[in-house]
């Protein structure tokens, strides 16, 4: 008598749990047409993904820092990362003075230096806010004939 009982009482509980189960599911759905929190995700085609661009040079082997027959102070920089708001973004300065020194810095906007600042690399992050900015890199050379000599060059990074 005591299992009849043990496998009544385990038939009703289940059958409760079944019966909460249906009552919750079928009091969630609705054929009545669009909820009032339908459509608050964003469909990645709604996002407007700024378009980035600079003036770095895209290769600077081709410069007047490689050429031999170039008489004079030359530095080029060249963007070794794409763009993009929030990300690493790595430049890169060549010059032909002798030992050079490096230095990197924000001239405007909502730029960071991650890293590099005194180095011929550097990496930059664009912040959220970023509309528009520019960074600068100063070369001295700190060596014969170049003991002295700078060579600068500001990058402009712009939201087309």
């Amino acid at each position: 008598m005591y299992r009849i009982f043990e496998a009544m009482k385990t038939y009703l509980i289940n059958g409760l749990m079944l019966a909460c189960i249906l009552l919750f599911v079928f009091s969630c759905s609705s054929d009545e047409g669009p909820s009032s929190t339908e459509g608050t995700l964003l469909d990645l085609e709604d996002i407007d993904t700024p378009v980035l661009s600079d003036d770095s040079n895209t290769d600077c082997i081709n410069s007047e820092v490689f050429n031999d027959d170039f008489v004079g102070t030359a530095c080029c920089v060249q963007r070794l990362t794409e763009l993009n708001i929030g990300g690493k973004i790595e430049y890169a300065y060549f010059t032909n003075l002798e030992a050079p020194t490096f230095e990197w810095s924000v001239r405007s906007g909502d730029i960071e230096i991650a890293s590099g600042a005194r180095s011929n690399v550097v990496s930059i992050r664009l912040g959220e806010s970023f509309s528009g900015g520019e960074i600068y890199i100063l070369g001295t050379g700190t060596e014969g004939l170049d003991d002295g000599l700078v060579c600068g060059q500001p990058i402009s990074i712009v939201v087309e």
